[in-house]
């Protein structure tokens, strides 16, 4: 057992002794499953706009804004 500052005996709890040794066992798979993660909820948000029908509209409006800022552009430059 540990002793704290004061002198008073400090034991470890079991739930932390897990949580630390999940860490130092795991060396950098914590980062990998977040960024799996934002991966997956990224997918999740496409396959939802398609199914519902608002990113097909969102691209259209996009690929608009282009077409009429080249048609601008080659107006003034052409």
């Amino acid at each position: 057992m540990k002793k704290t500052r004061k002198g008073f005996p400090y034991r470890r709890s079991r739930f932390w002794g897990l949580v630390s040794s999940f860490c130092d066992n795991e060396q950098g798979e914590l980062v990998g499953s977040i960024g799996w993660m934002a991966i997956l909820a990224t997918a999740l948000v496409l396959i939802h706009g398609l199914i519902s029908g608002w990113l097909p509209g969102f691209i259209g409006r996009i690929f608009n804004r282009m077409d009429l800022l080249v048609f601008c552009v080659r107006i003034y430059c052409g």
